[in-house]
């Protein structure tokens, strides 16, 4: 018989944890009504156009000459549907150029990078007895009949932006541009992407160790520091036991749990989902429904 046991097996990125982790109600709309705002916001969409030429160039697919029609096409695409692309695009391509051209020239004197690469890992019920994890969970109230037959079942699923495997080591690299400066070490505390990438690849490559590095570009035209990096931190077992563990906890409470929201000043100033919040707890006329129908379209699944 199947580990699973006729169970619909869920499937779980990291961006699903961090939605349901910051606001259950978020993930649901997000990942279970499957709607979102038409457009995104114009720092996002500037990150996803510098993460889209980095990687071509770090694969070797473009010259450098190409950098800029490149990165103006991914802000295109990124920016389509909104009322002014092209002024948008003008508007935010010099700082992509500007970030682009501060990735520091080591990384691209290796040719041997995995770029978008999928990873995934299918957590069955037992595997919780490796990590010392109780069933069934202890804090909560209630439970989905799916979660009820076998609450630690789900596939955490997910595509690493970089790293590199050599006969001794891997190292894990996440370049992330800003128009401030960030702190890697707040990234490594507060963001548990990296870490959750890392479980992945201890699997896939056991005894190898594993290497964070985190590589900062500045969007801005003044700025102290144009690139913040450090060296490679090594993310030790323990660290890692103790990441895998969290994931596994976390993976089998998403969409298991009661769905509530997380009322916050600063979460909900930030979040798409605002608006039908707002419609429902200030009792405007349609109410949910009629904010979804006003302002959100049917998101593509990933």
């Amino acid at each position: 018989m199947s580990r699973l046991s006729g169970t619909r097996m869920k499937t779980i990125s990291h961006s699903q944890m961090d939605s349901w982790q910051k606001c259950r109600l978020k993930w649901f709309y997000r990942y279970d009504t499957n709607i979102e705002l038409p457009t995104q916001s114009p720092p996002l969409a500037s990150g996803k156009a510098v993460h889209t030429v980095v990687e071509e160039a770090l694969s070797g697919n473009i010259e450098s000459n190409d950098i800029i029609p490149l990165a103006s096409a991914a802000l295109e695409h990124e920016f389509h549907g909104r009322e002014d692309p092209q002024e948008l695009v003008e508007r935010y391509l010099p700082g992509v150029v500007r970030a682009i051209s501060r990735v520091p020239s080591w990384a691209y004197e290796y040719t041997d990078w995995k770029v978008e690469e999928e990873v995934g890992h299918t957590y069955y019920c037992d595997d919780h007895k490796e990590f010392d994890i109780p069933l069934p969970l202890p804090h909560a109230a209630k439970y989905t009949a799916e979660a009820k037959s076998c609450q630690a079942c789900f596939r955490f699923h997910g595509f690493i932006d970089l790293y590199r495997v050599t006969e001794d080591s891997i190292e894990l690299v996440d370049i992330k541009s800003s128009s401030k400066e960030l702190d890697p070490k707040n990234l490594m505390l507060f963001n548990p992407q990296l870490p959750y990438y890392a479980v992945q690849l201890r699997r896939m490559y056991p005894g190898k160790p594993i290497f964070i590095r985190y590589i900062i570009v500045s969007t801005a035209a003044k700025t102290k520091k144009e690139t913040i990096e450090h060296e490679p931190w090594l993310f030790p077992n323990k660290l890692l036991d103790k990441s895998e563990k969290m994931l596994i906890e976390l993976g089998r409470e998403v969409g298991a749990l009661p769905i509530l929201p997380s009322y916050s000043s600063f979460a909900c100033g930030w979040c798409d989902y605002s608006k039908i919040c707002t419609a429902s707890v200030l009792g405007i006329k349609g109410g949910e429904a009629a904010a979804i129908e006003e302002f959100y379209v049917e998101r593509e699944r990933d």
